[in-house]
């Protein structure tokens, strides 16, 4: 969903490309992978995850 919502945004010039977009709060099942893969996946898509109030590069 979250990947959807980043192209749609895209294509409507409501984001520019590349710009940063952080994800928190999202459940352990949410991607169907261990929670220590879960930032890999999230970065693979262009965001990058908040951890404990904490941005992670």
């Amino acid at each position: 969903m979250n990947i959807l919502l980043k192209r749609a945004m895209e294509q409507q010039g409501m984001l520019k490309i590349g710009a940063r977009l952080y994800l928190s709060h999202f459940g352990m099942t949410t991607y169907n992978e261990k929670p220590d893969s879960i930032g890999d996946v999230v970065r693979n898509a262009g965001f990058l995850e908040a951890v404990d109030g904490l941005i992670c590069n």
